[in-house]
Parts: C-alpha cells; sequence; structure tokens
C-alpha cells in the first residue's frame, strides 16, 4: 500500500517540474507542435515509473482516531469477565480507498459520455454524397489511407470524431452543416480528418489513464486541457497549409 502511495507522489512531483517547464517554454515560444510533445511528455511522466523512490512517512492515526475500546463481557459458571478489544484503522488504507473511489468516479464519468454518444449515434444517418465524397478527397489530400465512416446527427453535438475498439466515424450535426458554405464545411472536414491523421483520439486513452489515476492532482488536469489546446492549434495549421484559399472562411 506504501508503495502505492510513494508512487503517485513521487510521479506527481517529477510531473509538475515538468509542467513549469513545459509551460515556461511554451510562454516564449510559437510552435503548437513543440508545446504538444511537451505537454504529452508530463501526462506520461505521471504514468511511467518512478525515476527514483522518495521515502513517504505517513503517520500512524491509529492510536489517535481509530483505535476503539469496547468491553465484551461474557457470563460463564457465575463468573464474569471483561475483555478489551482493540481496532485499528490503516492511514494508507483510507488513502488508498480515497484514491479508488476517485478514480471509479473518473472513469464512470467517462464510460456515461460514452453511452449517451451512443445513444445519439443509433439516430444517426449516413452522411450526404456531397459530403462523403468532400471528406473522401480531403483524406486523400492529408494523406489518409481510408477516409473515416461519416454520420450526421440531429442532436447539437460539435463535429469530432468517435473511436471505439479500432473503429474510427465522424460526426457532423445536420444543423451546422445547413449554415456553412461550401469553403467553410471543407475546412471543419479538414479540421477534424487532421485529428485522425494525428491520432489525437488515442491519446483521449491516455488523457483518462492519467486523470483517473491522478484525478487529485492539478497537474494532471492542467497537462490534459493544455495537450487538448495544442492538437487544436496543431490542425488548424495543418488546415491552413492544405486550404491556404480558405483562410478567411476558416477564421
Amino acid at each position: 500500500m506504501d508503495q502505492i502511495i510513494t508512487f503517485g507522489l513521487t510521479n506527481a512531483g517529477t510531473a509538475a517540474l515538468l509542467a513549469l517547464v513545459a509551460a515556461g517554454i511554451a510562454r516564449f515560444t510559437q510552435r503548437p507542435a513543440l508545446w504538444y510533445t511537451l505537454w504529452l511528455v508530463v501526462l506520461l511522466r505521471l504514468l511511467a515509473p518512478p525515476i527514483f523512490g522518495v521515502d513517504v512517512a505517513i503517520p500512524d492515526l491509529g492510536q489517535t482516531t481509530a483505535d476503539r475500546e469496547t468491553a465484551v463481557v461474557s457470563v460463564s459458571g457465575g463468573a464474569v469477565t471483561v475483555a478489551d478489544n482493540e481496532r485499528s484503522l490503516s492511514p494508507a488504507a483510507v488513502i488508498a480507498t480515497i484514491w479508488a473511489a476517485g478514480a471509479m468516479v473518473v472513469i464512470g464519468f467517462a464510460i456515461a459520455q460514452s453511452i449517451q454518444l451512443r445513444q445519439i449515434l443509433r439516430t444517426s444517418e449516413p452522411a450526404s454524397e456531397i459530403i462523403s465524397d468532400r471528406v473522401a478527397r480531403l483524406a486523400h489530400e492529408l494523406g489518409l489511407r481510408r477516409a473515416p465512416p461519416t454520420v450526421q446527427v440531429l442532436d447539437r453535438v460539435p463535429p469530432m470524431l468517435w473511436a471505439f475498439l479500432g473503429s474510427v466515424r465522424l460526426i457532423l450535426p445536420t444543423e451546422l452543416l445547413s449554415r456553412l458554405d461550401r469553403d467553410q464545411t471543407d475546412t471543419l472536414l479538414a479540421h477534424e480528418l487532421a485529428h485522425l491523421g494525428r491520432r489525437d483520439h488515442w491519446v483521449r486513452h491516455l488523457e483518462l489513464a492519467a486523470l483517473a489515476l491522478f484525478w487529485w492532482n492539478p497537474v494532471a488536469w492542467w497537462a490534459t486541457r493544455r495537450v487538448r489546446r495544442a492538437q487544436e492549434l496543431c490542425c488548424d495549421q495543418r488546415v491552413a497549409e492544405l486550404l491556404p484559399e480558405n483562410r478567411r472562411a476558416y477564421a
């Protein structure tokens, strides 16, 4: 139990130092790809085995808060005996229990979101032939081996990639598509396909693992937000490179 707590605190400390370095470099550079790499290293540092060990002394709270003395009375043959029964509560066990409970909450929230999205997908329809053709053309120009299946939904959700067990779908809200012209639609599709080309959907699993294990550590949430921000900026740059004539429409 103590080894688990030591692992968490050691990795949290080293990740915090790396996060400060990443934040400092990002402040003085304008390279989203570099930001992404640095913040990804912070997430990996949280999950990787500790570089060094730190002895963590957990105070024994058993004598002050958890010991309970109870009298057990037994009657046998007219004689009465009183026995003391002591119960002690391990602080390490309490910390581990709280830690695990928080991890389950984070994972449960992610599962709930996935179930909600799957319910939305049940009412989805294949994208129109025009949209499918644009997706195929842009996927080819981005160097993807094949275009992902594209569906349209009536729910008000943002355009997104949905990955489950190796299957990837491009989800587009019908209402949004109806308000965009051709150039705007192309930039939107290119942005989502750029995420696919970068394999950003796989990084979501890493983020979930880091947040589940280190939900109590602000660095995990900070790094996750910065990774996603860097991903968006990298995809914006890719769209600008692929469709320079559509920069104004993209903005």
